[in-house]
């Protein structure tokens, strides 16, 4: 199993995450894990600075972006649906 980090920001609002996922990779690549705690390696260190400085975009702290949003994003419905899917992404696992 593989954890990937990624650097995301939102079009709706001046904020960014940078989460990370697990995958298990056999034949095919399958989503195990979501981890919306800031990453304190290196990579995703340097990843967050460059969102802050080039974009000046806000960090989204992990309880906020847990919190609940009543709208419907993608294949996601209330009350499954959280900021984090309201402002990001509804498949945190569709990565290339």
């Amino acid at each position: 199993m593989h954890w990937v980090y990624v650097g995301c920001a939102s079009i709706i609002a001046p904020v960014y995450t940078v989460y990370r996922v697990q995958f298990e990779y056999d034949e095919r690549r399958v989503f195990r894990q979501l981890d919306l705690e800031p990453p304190s390696v290196e990579p995703a260190v340097t990843m967050a600075r460059l969102m802050e400085s080039t974009m000046g975009l806000s960090l989204l702290p992990p309880a906020i972006a847990n919190h609940p949003a009543p709208v419907f994003v993608g294949w996601k419905s209330p009350p499954k649906t959280t900021l984090f899917h309201a402002l990001f992404t509804s498949y945190p696992d569709n990565l290339p």
